[in-house]
């Protein structure tokens, strides 16, 4: 995107359910090994965004639909 300075910006983004995000919100153990798979791809990530002059940000549910009622 272009900020209103006219300056470029660029961002990765994944999409990963909150309970995939954290151990404190993985219940069972399937929820836990995605998360400790999904830390080791994201730090990946965040390596290979800096080195490309990327932004990378994980979105939850949460953020998604913040300040909206269910």
């Amino acid at each position: 995107y272009v900020d209103r300075n006219g300056k470029k910006h660029g961002e990765v983004v994944e999409v990963k359910p909150l309970k995939e995000t954290t151990m404190e919100s993985a219940r069972s153990t399937k929820d836990k090994a995605a998360v400790a798979l999904n830390m080791f791809k994201w730090e990946a990530a965040r390596k290979f965004c800096k080195a490309q002059g990327l932004i990378f940000r994980i979105a939850t549910e949460h953020d998604i639909y913040a300040g909206t009622k269910k």
